[in-house]
């Protein structure tokens, strides 16, 4: 019983000591994977928050105009939880471009922006990647 206690308390101890983990990825160009349905693969990239980081994972959808059309993209990150909800800063850029945020929402356990409508580096990051990759589409 005692090495079974033991255990159970080293568990907790590593399961505490992991970092959060989400996935990093944006649908616009060619990475259709990153879009729902999602289809994560060994080469998706993720990334890391140090245990004690007060931070979530993001996934969020925008729209944006291009021409007669909008583009609309899936991304998601981790960004760290520092005042508040990530998606207002989100919100914010996008919709200063002239977009729509159509969905955006977090979550706190490893690889949880994975799920179909779930709660995506850093805010600056994940924008910059859905830029990018808007860039690179066009």
């Amino acid at each position: 019983m005692q090495y079974l206690i033991a255990l159970c308390v080293f568990a907790l101890a590593l399961h505490q000591g992991v970092a959060l983990e989400c996935y990093v990825c944006a649908s616009a160009g060619d990475n259709a994977n990153c879009g729902d349905p999602f289809k994560p693969d060994s080469n998706m990239p993720t990334c890391n928050l140090p245990n004690g980081t007060n931070a979530v994972c993001v996934k969020s959808i925008v729209s944006l105009p291009l021409g007669e059309s909008d583009l609309v993209t899936t991304a998601r990150s981790c960004a760290p939880n520092l005042s508040g909800d990530p998606c207002a800063a989100i919100r914010t850029t996008i919709n200063g471009q002239g977009g729509v945020v159509d969905h955006c929402s977090i979550c706190s356990t490893s690889l949880c922006n994975g799920a179909p409508h779930s709660v995506a580096v850093s805010v600056t990051s994940l924008i910059g990647a859905v830029l990018l990759a808007l860039r690179h589409a066009f």
